[in-house]
């Protein structure tokens, strides 16, 4: 019976891949590699920071805010940064804002919570909630009491990618509970599939070179994703991928939850050689790669 040793590369920026690395050698992958796959465009403004605490002191009134994403909050932490740096009436705009973040914000996991800290001094729901289908009950339960209270639909505050999923907002809407203002905060590009299927091959040809192998033994090499639009650059580049001794390693995926195992496995990806985490962190990948 062959061998197998295994390591593991990420695809997630570097600054973002460390705890995930960190884990996993831990659990005894010999070697852990990162390799970005994806680019984030901010789109909101300090301008569009002005008119959200225009609207919330004067307008619509949120109830409050949703994150699925920590790219999300790292797009409106950067936008009030520079609103907050504006030379007229600072003292205003830092009361007004922390006014602002006095409202509940509702994340899908503890990364995201995690991220909002950065935000400042924020009630946080739904950390545990691991995902979008598993936080939106729990959503429309705080709805419903708000509208017991106020005796009005409360409003919700949705700050999103241009890829957000349609499990939060389409649930929300048909629930009847509450209406939905989004506002999509960042723009993901995609990496060129041939830079990532350079930077895997580099990434691959570092892991064989790292180990000597005994006779008929293999690598399991883990790649581990943590998007469908991650997916979608990582599969097309791992088909073009270039490797000598191929022979000597087992390419397996990893994905971060049900959406991004849902995107490997449409694009061809072997249901037999693809797990998903059952929480989206750290621990949950490392239980996954040993299922």
């Amino acid at each position: 019976m062959s061998k197998h040793r295994s390591a593991a590369v990420l695809f997630r920026d570097h600054s973002r891949g460390g705890s995930y690395a960190k884990v996993l050698q831990e659990d005894g992958h010999f070697a852990v590699e990162t390799v970005p796959v994806l680019d984030y465009q901010y789109l909101i403004s300090a301008d569009d920071i002005g008119n959200l605490v225009h609207q919330q002191f004067n307008l619509r009134s949120y109830s409050a805010i949703i994150f699925t994403s920590q790219n999300a909050v790292k797009a409106l932490s950067a936008a009030a940064t520079q609103w907050l740096s504006l030379s007229d009436s600072v003292k205003t705009r830092t009361d007004l804002w922390n006014q602002f973040l006095q409202l509940p914000i509702f994340v899908v996991g503890k990364a995201t919570g995690s991220a909002c800290t950065m935000l400042g001094n924020c009630q946080i729901y739904g950390e545990e909630s691991g995902s979008a289908s598993v936080l939106l009950p729990e959503i429309i339960k705080f709805s419903q009491q708000k509208k017991q209270e106020t005796g009005k639909l409360p409003k919700f505050l949705f700050i999103c990618g241009d890829q957000r999923r349609d499990t939060l907002p389409d649930g929300i809407r048909q629930s009847g509970e509450a209406e939905l203002f989004e506002v999509t905060s960042y723009k993901t590009i995609a990496r060129e599939i041939s830079a990532v299927a350079s930077e895997l091959s580099k990434a691959v040809r570092r892991i064989l070179s790292s180990i000597s192998l005994c006779e008929n033994e293999k690598i399991v090499i883990w790649l581990v994703l943590f998007s469908p639009s991650g997916a979608r650059v990582v599969y097309p580049a791992l088909n073009s991928l270039c490797v000598s001794d191929s022979n000597q390693h087992i390419f397996k995926f990893a994905a971060i939850g049900k959406t991004t195992a849902s995107e490997l496995l449409s694009l061809g990806a072997n249901h037999l050689d693809t797990v998903q985490a059952k929480v989206p962190n750290e621990q949950g990948i490392k239980d996954a790669l040993h299922s």
